[in-house]
Protein backbone atom coordinates (compact mmCIF):
# COMPACT_ATOMS: atom_id res chain seq x y z
CA UNK A 1 0.00 0.00 0.00
CA UNK A 2 1.19 3.72 -0.50
CA UNK A 3 1.82 6.24 2.37
CA UNK A 4 1.35 9.68 2.52
CA UNK A 5 2.92 12.95 4.12
CA UNK A 6 1.85 16.32 3.94
CA UNK A 7 4.96 18.77 3.94
CA UNK A 8 4.94 22.80 2.56
CA UNK A 9 1.71 22.59 0.79
CA UNK A 10 2.52 19.33 -0.65
CA UNK A 11 0.92 15.60 -0.39
CA UNK A 12 3.76 13.53 -1.23
CA UNK A 13 3.37 9.43 -1.78
CA UNK A 14 5.44 7.17 -1.54
CA UNK A 15 5.09 3.12 -2.60
CA UNK A 16 6.50 0.43 -3.56
CA UNK A 17 7.04 -0.20 -7.70
CA UNK A 18 6.83 -4.03 -9.70
CA UNK A 19 10.56 -3.75 -9.49
CA UNK A 20 11.16 -3.59 -5.93
CA UNK A 21 12.43 -0.13 -6.28
CA UNK A 22 11.06 2.99 -3.52
CA UNK A 23 8.83 5.54 -5.55
CA UNK A 24 7.92 9.17 -4.50
CA UNK A 25 5.66 11.78 -5.97
CA UNK A 26 4.04 14.82 -4.79
CA UNK A 27 1.06 16.60 -5.87
CA UNK A 28 -0.08 20.31 -4.65
CA UNK A 29 -3.86 19.38 -4.64
CA UNK A 30 -4.34 16.09 -4.40
CA UNK A 31 -5.45 15.25 -7.73
CA UNK A 32 -1.93 15.89 -10.36
CA UNK A 33 0.72 13.82 -8.89
CA UNK A 34 4.20 14.93 -10.65
CA UNK A 35 7.91 14.88 -9.87
CA UNK A 36 8.28 11.63 -10.05
CA UNK A 37 11.07 10.30 -8.33
CA UNK A 38 12.43 6.48 -8.34
CA UNK A 39 15.03 5.81 -5.59
CA UNK A 40 17.52 2.57 -6.04
CA UNK A 41 16.81 1.50 -2.81
CA UNK A 42 14.74 -1.45 -2.96
CA UNK A 43 12.28 -3.86 -0.42
CA UNK A 44 9.47 -5.81 -0.90
CA UNK A 45 7.11 -3.98 1.97
CA UNK A 46 5.83 -0.67 1.24
CA UNK A 47 7.66 2.51 2.57
CA UNK A 48 6.31 4.87 4.88
CA UNK A 49 6.80 8.79 4.98
CA UNK A 50 6.45 11.70 7.52
CA UNK A 51 7.27 15.05 7.88
CA UNK A 52 9.66 16.71 10.41
CA UNK A 53 10.64 20.91 10.62
CA UNK A 54 10.54 21.13 6.78
CA UNK A 55 12.00 17.60 5.79
CA UNK A 56 10.60 14.47 4.78
CA UNK A 57 11.43 11.10 5.94
CA UNK A 58 10.93 7.41 4.48
CA UNK A 59 11.48 4.71 5.92
CA UNK A 60 11.76 0.88 4.93
CA UNK A 61 12.45 -2.28 5.66
CA UNK A 62 15.74 -3.53 3.47
CA UNK A 63 16.00 -7.10 1.79
CA UNK A 64 18.06 -7.74 4.84
CA UNK A 65 15.13 -7.36 7.42
CA UNK A 66 16.94 -3.95 8.47
CA UNK A 67 14.78 -1.12 8.97
CA UNK A 68 16.30 2.18 7.19
CA UNK A 69 15.41 5.71 6.59
CA UNK A 70 16.58 8.61 4.39
CA UNK A 71 15.67 12.30 4.16
CA UNK A 72 14.83 14.76 1.82
CA UNK A 73 13.71 18.88 1.81
CA UNK A 74 11.82 18.60 -1.51
CA UNK A 75 10.89 15.46 -1.71
CA UNK A 76 13.45 15.51 -5.10
CA UNK A 77 16.53 14.97 -3.51
CA UNK A 78 16.92 12.36 -1.02
CA UNK A 79 20.36 11.76 1.12
CA UNK A 80 21.39 10.74 4.34
CA UNK A 81 20.58 7.18 4.23
CA UNK A 82 20.73 5.36 7.92
CA UNK A 83 20.90 1.58 8.67
CA UNK A 84 19.50 0.63 12.06
CA UNK A 85 20.66 -2.59 13.01
CA UNK A 86 16.78 -3.09 14.29
CA UNK A 87 15.36 -6.03 12.35
CA UNK A 88 11.68 -5.56 11.20
CA UNK A 89 9.13 -8.58 10.12
CA UNK A 90 7.08 -6.27 8.45
CA UNK A 91 6.86 -2.47 6.87
CA UNK A 92 7.76 0.39 9.69
CA UNK A 93 5.46 3.17 10.66
CA UNK A 94 7.16 6.43 11.19
CA UNK A 95 5.25 9.39 12.61
CA UNK A 96 6.66 13.19 14.01
CA UNK A 97 5.47 14.48 17.44
CA UNK A 98 6.94 17.36 19.67
CA UNK A 99 10.26 17.53 17.26
CA UNK A 100 10.92 14.25 16.89
CA UNK A 101 10.29 11.28 14.48
CA UNK A 102 9.02 7.95 16.05
CA UNK A 103 9.39 4.47 14.40
CA UNK A 104 7.42 1.43 15.43
CA UNK A 105 7.43 -2.06 13.95
CA UNK A 106 7.19 -5.85 14.50
CA UNK A 107 10.18 -7.22 15.59
CA UNK A 108 11.53 -10.62 15.37
CA UNK A 109 9.51 -11.72 18.39
CA UNK A 110 6.73 -10.58 16.77
CA UNK A 111 6.21 -8.02 19.72
CA UNK A 112 5.58 -3.84 18.95
CA UNK A 113 8.98 -2.05 18.51
CA UNK A 114 9.44 1.53 19.21
CA UNK A 115 12.06 4.11 18.42
CA UNK A 116 12.59 7.52 18.55
CA UNK A 117 15.18 10.53 17.12
CA UNK A 118 15.05 13.96 16.54
CA UNK A 119 16.75 14.23 13.54
CA UNK A 120 16.29 10.71 11.68
CA UNK A 121 19.76 10.09 11.78
CA UNK A 122 20.40 9.00 15.63
CA UNK A 123 17.95 6.54 16.72
CA UNK A 124 17.34 5.44 20.10
CA UNK A 125 15.17 4.92 23.42
CA UNK A 126 14.09 1.69 21.96
CA UNK A 127 10.64 0.10 23.64
CA UNK A 128 9.44 -3.34 23.17
CA UNK A 129 5.91 -3.74 24.41
CA UNK A 130 4.44 -6.94 25.29
CA UNK A 131 1.70 -6.53 22.10
CA UNK A 132 2.53 -9.08 19.43
CA UNK A 133 1.32 -8.99 15.83
CA UNK A 134 1.95 -11.30 12.89
CA UNK A 135 1.25 -7.95 10.53
CA UNK A 136 2.45 -4.36 10.39
CA UNK A 137 1.26 -1.70 12.91
CA UNK A 138 0.05 1.34 12.01
CA UNK A 139 1.27 4.72 13.56
CA UNK A 140 0.03 8.45 13.97
CA UNK A 141 0.18 11.45 16.21
CA UNK A 142 -2.73 13.23 17.96
CA UNK A 143 -3.10 16.13 20.16
CA UNK A 144 0.20 15.81 21.61
CA UNK A 145 0.19 11.65 21.90
CA UNK A 146 1.17 9.10 19.72
CA UNK A 147 -1.55 6.10 18.89
CA UNK A 148 -0.35 2.37 17.26
CA UNK A 149 -2.79 0.15 16.14
CA UNK A 150 -1.93 -3.54 15.54
CA UNK A 151 -4.07 -6.54 14.65
CA UNK A 152 -3.41 -8.85 17.69
CA UNK A 153 -2.93 -13.01 17.40
CA UNK A 154 -6.67 -13.18 17.78
CA UNK A 155 -7.28 -11.35 15.20
CA UNK A 156 -9.06 -8.49 17.04
CA UNK A 157 -7.60 -4.61 16.53
CA UNK A 158 -6.24 -2.80 19.75
CA UNK A 159 -5.11 0.60 19.88
CA UNK A 160 -3.03 2.11 22.48
CA UNK A 161 -1.76 5.48 23.36
CA UNK A 162 0.92 7.73 24.75
CA UNK A 163 2.53 11.14 25.66
CA UNK A 164 6.35 10.51 25.10
CA UNK A 165 6.85 7.06 23.44
CA UNK A 166 7.80 5.36 26.07
CA UNK A 167 5.27 5.10 28.42
CA UNK A 168 2.40 3.08 27.07
CA UNK A 169 -1.07 2.49 27.90
CA UNK A 170 -4.90 2.92 27.47
CA UNK A 171 -5.34 -0.06 25.46
CA UNK A 172 -8.53 -0.58 23.34
CA UNK A 173 -9.39 -3.90 21.84
CA UNK A 174 -12.40 -3.74 19.48
CA UNK A 175 -14.25 -6.60 18.76
CA UNK A 176 -13.39 -6.49 15.07
CA UNK A 177 -11.33 -8.95 13.50
CA UNK A 178 -8.95 -8.62 10.78
CA UNK A 179 -6.38 -11.01 9.21
CA UNK A 180 -4.03 -7.46 7.60
CA UNK A 181 -3.22 -4.60 9.77
CA UNK A 182 -4.94 -1.87 10.01
CA UNK A 183 -4.58 1.81 8.75
CA UNK A 184 -4.48 4.96 11.03
CA UNK A 185 -4.88 8.42 10.67
CA UNK A 186 -5.55 11.52 12.66
CA UNK A 187 -7.88 14.39 11.31
CA UNK A 188 -9.81 17.24 12.98
CA UNK A 189 -9.35 16.39 16.54
CA UNK A 190 -10.40 12.53 15.56
CA UNK A 191 -8.67 9.11 14.86
CA UNK A 192 -10.06 7.45 11.91
CA UNK A 193 -9.44 3.48 11.88
CA UNK A 194 -9.75 1.60 8.79
CA UNK A 195 -9.44 -2.33 8.02
CA UNK A 196 -9.79 -5.01 6.26
CA UNK A 197 -12.85 -7.37 6.98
Amino acid sequence: GPALAFMNDNIYLGWTGRDSKINVMRSSDGVDFRAKIILEERTENPPTLASLNDRLFLAWTGRDGKINVMRSEDGIDWGGKVILEEQSMSDPGLVSLDGRLFLVWRGRDDKLNIMRSSEGIDWGGKVILEEQTLVRPAFTSLDGRLFVAWTGRDGKINVMRSSDGIDWGGKVILEERSRLGPGLAAFQDRLFLPWAG
